[in-house]
């Protein structure tokens, strides 16, 4: 498990605040987890950005929230990861320097190859494609597709979707023909190796888009539940109640072994997976421990869904229908 986070350091006075400066490796075998590297910036979301010295040797991303715009590649065994909240980096003393590498970031990819151990700068990204109309840094989504070897992108509206060519290290605009019912900002995402479809969850709703035929489709809710609008929100606020807390919940998984959508919720008991085969949500007991809202992978070779979000980090086994029921 690959997981941003941050890494605070006195000397050369790294402090990076709320954003994410390293990548950090969980190993799911033994619970161990090393530092794979942080980026040589001192910035972070308290500003006063400078470049390091080892930045002149290998360029690499300033801190930022990712989001959901960060991808694991297989085939080439890279990281891809484009845009991303930083705007706070540039506040206070930020050096010129440091300054003029921030505004070139918005027209970047940045690849880690493990091979090589460093970071790629890719001079192209979204932003080009796009350049006539408003992409947010916040709320991006990548997805590998090896099927065509490519990395799917979409803004944060669903409306801009783009692909990015591995041989080329070029991006290119793609019209769809529909978009969902759901909104994707805030959503997170997994691959159905099966299908080669891309897997959308936000809240209590889920859809999957479908690369060959660019075309999205809606499943069905993971809860049957009222969804509020923004307004209804804000009223619920003003009366000192809070939103029913799964309508904010994000993580979700493809487990190919048994060919379902895993998702999380609040507490372990909150666990459904989707049986795509049959179209059919069912519960799954996994527990009354209290949940964080992290980002899931499968690792096949021990059967594990893994969940981080920052340190905090969970494993779990799914076991599908027997005498018992699903756990």
């Amino acid at each position: 498990m690959i997981i941003r986070t941050g890494v605070r350091s006195q000397d050369p006075k790294i402090e990076p605040g709320i954003y994410s400066n390293a990548s950090v490796e969980w190993d799911l075998r033994n619970d161990t987890a090393r530092t794979v590297d942080v980026v040589p910036w001192s910035a972070g979301s308290r500003g006063n950005a400078r470049l390091l010295p080892a930045y002149k040797k290998s360029k690499a991303p300033s801190p930022r929230h990712t989001y959901d715009a960060f991808c694991y590649v297989a085939d080439t065994d890279e990281i891809y990861m484009l845009l991303g909240a930083n705007f706070k980096t540039k506040q206070n003393g930020t050096t010129a320097e440091a300054k003029a590498e921030l505004e070139k970031d918005r027209g970047r990819t940045w690849a880690w190859s493990f091979a090589e151990n460093r970071w790629k700068c890719i001079e192209d990204s979204v932003t080009r494609v796009f350049k006539n109309r408003r992409i947010s840094a916040y709320e991006n989504h990548l997805q590998y597709w090896p099927e065509r070897k490519k990395i799917l992108y979409f803004d944060s509206s669903a409306k801009q979707h783009a692909e990015f060519d591995l041989k080329t290290q070029k991006w290119t605009a793609v019209a769809t023909k529909n978009r969902p019912k759901m909104k994707i900002y805030h959503s997170r995402t997994t691959w159905d190796s099966k299908r080669s479809l891309w897997v959308f969850r936000a809240g209590p709703q889920m859809c999957t888009f479908d690369p060959r035929e660019r075309k999205f489709e809606d499943l069905p809710d993971i809860w049957e539940m009222k969804i509020p609008t923004d307004k209804e929100v804000v009223q619920l606020r003003k009366q000192g109640k809070k939103a029913d807390p799964r309508l904010k919940w994000k993580g979700v998984c493809y487990v190919p072994r048994h060919d379902v959508y895993l998702v999380t919720g609040p507490t372990g008991d909150d666990t459904r997976v989707y049986h795509v085969a049959r179209k059919k949500w069912s519960d799954v007991k996994g527990g009354k421990i209290e949940m964080r809202n992290g980002y899931c992978q499968y690792n096949p070779d021990l059967d594990l869904v893994a969940m981080n979000i920052h340190h905090d980090c969970y494993k779990f086994r799914y076991v599908p229908p027997g005498p018992g029921g699903e756990r």
